[in-house]
């Protein structure tokens, strides 16, 4: 599926790319969606942290010169 929706587009980071339309997708695996089909608190707690953007880590990064 990746390749194909790639083709004549750009990947991008954590599973995204640009199809050659423009469209963005995002693929992810299918263990994760039967996880959120099947405990969805739990699913929510994984996405949850893996949203989650430690801006003083970002702010150092700014802030440097």
């Amino acid at each position: 599926m990746w390749g194909k929706l790639l083709a004549g587009g750009e990947a991008q980071q954590c599973g995204w790319l640009t199809h050659k339309f423009g469209v963005f997708w995002q693929i992810i695996r299918r263990p994760w969606l039967d996880v959120q089909d099947k405990e969805p608190e739990r699913a929510n707690r994984v996405m949850q942290a893996m949203l989650k953007i430690e801006t003083s880590g970002l702010k150092r990064a700014y802030d440097q010169r």
